[in-house]
């Protein structure tokens, strides 16, 4: 469990302090709060399903159970690291966006 909240503490901490206070324009800012806020509640019930059915399968002797339990732990931890590759990589590409172009 401490783990699982170590590992959420982090994903929270980067999805806040990338788009605060990383380089970049406001545009850019609001681009990366967008990119690091999908699928946020899927992901949040991923890691908080996850770590509760690997600290609830010993106890009810089911391994397939921590077996799932893994796997929604860490799609919800790689989804997270995609999200944080894409939202840095606005500042590389920044694109337009519909307002600037109004």
């Amino acid at each position: 469990l401490a783990i699982g909240w170590a590992g959420q503490v982090l994903i929270g901490a980067w999805s806040h302090l990338v788009p605060a206070i990383g380089p970049g324009t406001p545009v850019q800012h609001a681009r990366q709060r967008a990119v690091l806020g999908r699928a946020g509640a899927a992901r949040l019930f991923l890691l908080n399903a996850g770590a509760g059915f690997i600290v609830a399968a010993p106890a009810l002797n089911l391994e397939a159970l921590e077996v799932v339990g893994i796997a929604f732990v860490l799609s919800a931890a790689v989804g997270a690291l995609v999200l944080l590759g894409a939202a840095l990589m606005v500042l590389r590409w920044p694109g337009r966006s519909r307002a600037e172009s109004a």
